[in-house]
């Protein structure tokens, strides 16, 4: 079997390590940041089977949580009870993306 192409494996090698340093950075961002600036999708229907619930990231970050399945706007709570991180706050911005893959968008590539 061949191998692959010389310069291809050595990008390949860098990016896994770049990958590992924005984990790194990201992680450590997030436990500082205050999150004033997020934007929300809301939870969606799907024409057969339930829906998909509401999410929210903070645009300074990246921090991601999903709602629960009635949350949204005026009202946030993280899915399964947990403590929402980015519940509303009277210094929080929040951003509504009604387009799914927009709000895709926004993820950090990790």
């Amino acid at each position: 079997m061949q191998k692959l192409n010389i310069r291809i494996a050595a990008a390949m090698s860098g990016l896994r390590g770049a990958k590992k340093r924005l984990a790194a950075v990201k992680t450590e961002v997030q436990a500082k940041c205050k999150h004033h600036r997020v934007a929300e999708t809301p939870w969606k229907s799907l024409a057969f089977s339930g829906g998909l619930n509401p999410l929210r990231i903070c645009l300074s970050c990246g921090y991601e949580e999903e709602g629960s399945h009635w949350s949204g706007g005026n009202q946030w709570s993280e899915k399964d009870y947990k403590d929402a991180v980015l519940g509303n706050k009277p210094e929080r911005d929040v951003l509504l993306v009604n387009d799914r893959d927009s709000f895709y968008m926004l993820r950090l590539p990790i």
